[in-house]
């Protein structure tokens, strides 16, 4: 009887080992998973930044026109060319080619 057990243990054995192994590849797998997900975001956030911060910029002066264009009924281009170079937008929008 006991030895019909001990044909049954290098099987239960190498089943256990199986098991440990599928456990621990997941586990690593899922550790490389995230990390390289940390990373993407890390690059996305890098890209999107500079893009945002242009896209506002672009905003604010355009909110400026329109009040500008609210303040008064008629605007001449001689007032648009003064309030277009008291923004002074290359000192103060460099992201505004």
């Amino acid at each position: 009887m006991i030895s019909e057990i001990g044909k049954f243990v290098p099987a239960v054995i190498f089943a256990s080992s199986l098991a440990v192994t599928q456990y621990l590849w997941n586990m690593e797998k899922e550790s490389v998973v995230q990390d390289i997900t940390h990373q993407l975001d890390s690059q996305l956030l890098d890209i999107a930044y500079p893009i945002q911060s242009k896209i506002q910029a672009y905003e604010q002066v355009l909110y400026g026109i329109h009040g500008l264009f609210d303040s008064s009924y008629t605007i001449t281009r001689q007032e648009f060319n003064s309030y277009i170079k008291s923004l002074r937008i290359k000192e103060n929008f460099p992201e505004i080619p």
